[in-house]
């Protein structure tokens, strides 16, 4: 949503250099200022459910179980068996 900032001219030139050193927009660094001070404040953001458990993605032991790797075999199984039925249905 479109919004106008006035900026003093020791601000502005800031938002500038930090946005040409970071390689973000003005707006990101705007965006990004607004957000950390809504933090500081107490005042987060409310997002969606992964940016609310973002920070905890990751972090977490199956116990060895491996599921992402079995997930991944059961998933190229299915590929496989619905290729393979394709082939056999454009045969006929």
């Amino acid at each position: 949503m479109p919004t106008t900032v006035r900026l003093d001219p020791q601000t502005l030139s800031l938002m500038h250099r930090l946005a040409k050193r970071t390689g973000r927009t003005k707006s990101d660094v705007i965006r990004d200022a607004i957000r950390r001070l809504g933090a500081v404040e107490g005042q987060e953001i409310s997002g969606s459910a992964y940016e609310a458990m973002e920070h905890r993605l990751g972090c977490w032991d199956s116990g060895g179980a491996r599921l992402s790797e079995r997930t991944g075999r059961a998933f190229t199984a299915l590929l496989l068996a619905k290729r393979s039925k394709r082939r056999k249905s454009s045969r006929r």
